[in-house]
């Protein structure tokens, strides 16, 4: 994979454009930091794409399923002394 700065991305941008579209990975930094991913929209690079996609699907589903046990209406003070109070760790103190 090659790696360029922002402002070499913009200097030569129809270059590293025909480079991505030909199946290139182009990493770009920006501040010092990876910031995007050139890629081609038509070349796949990675062959197991669709297991990839059902398993994100998989994981938001088993997410989407979890129910939280918090209480928006207590402060989040009365809801840790009340953990304490049920704790058997901390009875009889």
């Amino acid at each position: 994979m090659l790696t360029i700065s922002a402002k070499e991305l913009r200097i030569n941008l129809s270059e590293y454009l025909k480079r991505a579209m030909a199946g290139e990975e182009i990493e770009v930094i920006y501040h010092s930091k990876p910031a995007v991913k050139l890629l081609s929209a038509t070349h796949q690079t990675h062959g197991n794409a669709p297991e990839v996609i059902k398993a994100i699907r998989d994981y938001n589903q088993k997410v989407k399923s979890v129910s939280s046990s918090i209480d928006p209406i207590t402060s989040v003070k009365e809801q840790y002394h009340a953990m304490l109070d049920q704790d058997s760790k901390y009875q009889g103190r």
